[in-house]
């Protein structure tokens, strides 16, 4: 549904894919951005609906909000994968 999100494999850490609208999606790698050679993948909590958490630094990150960073010590929002529908496919690429 609009607003949801899932994570899927691929990316370093997998991805995470946030619909925003009906055909409008975003791709982003789950790996934090305040320690990238931690190499931690952000979590979601449990608690906020479109947030992405890192267990390391406890960093979190607001989907609907361009994965910017919500809280916590990163300064960099989650790194973005072009994604793209044609016909019923949802193409993710860098």
């Amino acid at each position: 549904g609009i607003g949801s999100s899932k994570v899927i494999a691929g990316g370093v850490n997998g991805i995470v894919l946030y619909r925003e609208a009906d055909l409008e999606f975003y791709a982003y790698d789950r790996t934090c951005t305040m320690f990238p050679e931690h190499n931690e993948a952000v979590l979601e909590d449990e608690t906020f609906f479109g947030v992405f958490a890192c267990p390391e630094c406890e960093s979190s990150f607001l989907l609907m909000n361009g994965a910017e960073p919500n809280s916590g010590p990163a300064r960099y929002p989650l790194v973005q994968y072009n994604a793209s529908i044609q016909g019923d496919v949802l193409h993710i690429y860098n």
